[in-house]
């Protein structure tokens, strides 16, 4: 049994135990949820923790190691999940109006999930196990134990706590709860604000087309997850295609696409660019029309030639390449080389935008600003 000294109160009737806990104690019921692509997106047992940073975990067993007197005050936060694993005792000593004191007590074995302090923990686990710091098994760590909130909630705190302080990537908590935002549409305002909710559907969507295995789709499996190696057949990241997609979630395109029609119709605008520059599409790392400089300005012009011609939308791939031929500047293979001027010359989101443009008015259609050639 482990015995934590808490002060227990209540927010938005979820109960929260604040207090202390030796490290070694930790180790024993500390879990860490960890991404695991062959459960799929079932948001009840995937876990949503990208793969730990070890130059990080290091950098923090080590400040242990040469550090006597270190210090680290901030507090881990622990999701007791009590439907799943069984109710904890919480031994009051003294009641006031709006909290208590008391102990929590834990029985053996018992895990308690890691929503936020993952790297700390995996640092004091490489100090004790790799280089031998025993003495520091008895650091105390101040702990947050929420004690029993749906999995979504769970999720939902580590979104916020990571992507506000910009310590990790938390796209794959973001596409878990994507998973259930229509059914519960709050999520997405109040983890990304309404003006940003676009992107918990922009993720679906790019994740669907790295995982489809259509003859067409020409971005199966190029699509690299945050908790994945990038190999040499991977195109682009998961996030720069994600918000590459913005421009059809922008105020000012009235077609309003399910993300099934989305995928759809990105499928059939880029086979139909593959059918054009096919040499372009044998490589993804030798041309940069699936990196980022094609991507941002092709995703525009994708948007652009649907808000323009809405019946493109329903058309085959055929039809847009009619209408892409007419750019006898840019559907030209060796010019989205790595070495060629589009990859040199356009650099940054202001550049591709540019790019875009170019490549609409090329094709007679209106560039998505005023445009100076």
């Amino acid at each position: 049994m482990i015995t934590i000294p808490v002060v227990a109160f209540s927010q938005s009737d979820i109960t929260i135990y604040v207090g202390k806990i030796g490290v070694c104690d930790l180790m024993k019921i500390g879990v860490i949820d960890s991404w695991d692509s062959d459960k799929g997106w079932d948001i009840q047992c995937q876990g949503y923790q990208r793969e730990s940073y070890e130059k990080h975990y290091k950098a923090i067993g080590k400040f242990l190691r040469d550090n006597p007197f270190a210090v680290l005050p901030t507090s881990i936060l622990l999701s007791a999940r009590t439907s799943e694993r069984g109710e904890l005792t919480f031994r009051v000593i003294c009641d006031a109006q709006d909290h208590a004191l008391g102990y929590l007590e834990i029985p053996e074995p018992y895990e308690i999930y890691v929503v936020d302090g993952q790297h700390r923990l995996q640092g004091f686990m490489y100090a004790i196990k790799e280089l031998g710091e025993e003495r520091v098994q008895d650091f105390l760590l101040p702990i947050i134990v929420l004690n029993d909130v749906g999995k979504v909630e769970e999720l939902a705190q580590f979104h916020l706590i990571n992507d506000r302080q910009k310590r990790i990537p938390t796209n794959l908590a973001l596409a878990l709860l994507g998973t259930v935002v229509e059914d519960q549409p709050h999520i997405a305002n109040m983890l990304v604000g309404p003006k940003n909710a676009w992107k918990m559907k922009a993720i679906m969507i790019t994740i669907a087309l790295n995982e489809g295995t259509e003859s067409d789709n020409v971005w199966s499996g190029i699509i690299s997850l945050p908790n994945e190696p990038k190999g040499t057949d991977i195109a682009i990241g998961l996030a720069s295609f994600v918000n590459s997609l913005q421009p059809f979630y922008s105020g000012k395109y009235p077609h309003k696409l399910s993300n099934d029609q989305l995928r759809a119709y990105l499928i059939t605008f880029w086979y139909a660019l593959s059918q054009i520059v096919p040499l372009a599409f044998q490589s993804p790392r030798a041309y940069v029309i699936r990196r980022t400089t094609g991507v941002y300005s092709l995703n525009r012009v994708a948007a652009e030639l649907a808000r323009q011609k809405p019946d493109i939308l329903g058309a085959s791939w055929k039809d847009i390449l009619q209408i892409l031929k007419a750019d006898g500047i840019h559907m030209i293979d060796y010019i989205w080389s790595t070495g060629e001027k589009l990859a040199k010359e356009y650099r940054g989101h202001s550049r591709f935008r540019d790019l875009a443009d170019e490549i609409l008015i090329e094709m007679g259609l209106q560039p998505s600003r005023p445009f100076k050639k």
